[in-house]
């Protein structure tokens, strides 16, 4: 009589394993309402930026849960069906260190791909294996090629592999050009030769910045202290100026760009 039971235990424990991890290569049901009640409980004197990053990661998303996988196109076309590829969310994040950048993203990939966000502190890792962290893409000129078209194949079987990627990209100021020519590419033309699914359409992705502390505070200065004085429009002036700048600049760049991103 102990077979039964033991076989009984082990489908048990198989489908708590299975409901314990499935859904984390995939944005997780409901997941909008998981990431605005975990940011805003586990993060303080950020509302601003919390705010926002809730309010373009939730439009992302029910942005792809509404939209057909195809639809019907003018009646000249001859195609009568086409899926409709869109280009991932990208958010830039500044911030000193310290101010709670890998913590938020941290926070958003276990309310994005887990049931349980409060316990699912193997993340990133076995409890959110749709997010994937870029550490440091300066490398020496020697080998920067070879490295770089590794991670371009890393970062491609990843989307290829997760049906809702999310991506962190650590220290994105401090890539020189050919990093960020190589980053560019691969949102921009991905679709035309590597044959991704829809992940990467799909794909949240996080650029992570130490630059623009001075230069916020200085606006805050000459708004006399009052934040409500200073508009998200003129922050996010402040902080793509400021970026910009830090790339045209040789002294703080190793190669120098012709054109912006």
């Amino acid at each position: 009589m102990a077979l039964p039971w033991m076989a009984a235990s082990a489908v048990m424990l198989v489908s708590w394993l299975v409901s314990r991890h499935v859904g984390t290569t995939r944005f997780v049901p409901d997941a909008c309402n998981s990431v605005e009640r975990l940011l805003s409980d586990s993060i303080v004197g950020q509302d601003l930026a919390i705010s926002q990053l809730i309010n373009v990661v939730c439009s992302h998303i029910s942005k792809h849960e509404q939209q057909p996988a195809s639809q019907l196109l003018p009646s000249s076309s001859a195609t009568p069906l086409t899926h409709q590829r869109t280009k991932p969310l990208v958010i830039s994040v500044h911030g000193p260190p310290g101010v709670g950048k890998t913590y938020s993203h941290m926070l958003l990939a276990r309310a994005l791909y887990s049931r349980h966000p409060h316990t699912a502190v193997r993340c990133p890792g076995i409890d959110c294996e749709g997010a994937k962290v870029v550490y440091g893409l300066d490398f020496p000129a020697a080998v920067r090629g070879q490295q770089l078209d590794a991670v371009r194949a890393e970062l491609l079987a990843h989307c290829n592999n997760v049906k809702d990627p999310m991506v962190v990209i650590e220290e994105y100021d401090k890539l020189d050009c050919s990093a960020r020519t190589m980053l560019r590419q691969l949102l921009e033309h991905a679709y035309e030769g590597d044959g991704l699914s829809g992940g990467l359409s799909r794909a949240i992705i996080l650029l992570e910045s130490n630059l623009g502390t001075s230069q916020l505070e200085q606006l805050l200065t000459e708004a006399g202290g009052d934040r409500q004085q200073i508009s998200p429009e003129a922050a996010e002036k402040v902080l793509r100026n400021t970026l910009f700048a830090a790339w045209y600049n040789p002294t703080t760049s190793p190669n120098t760009d012709t054109t912006l991103l």
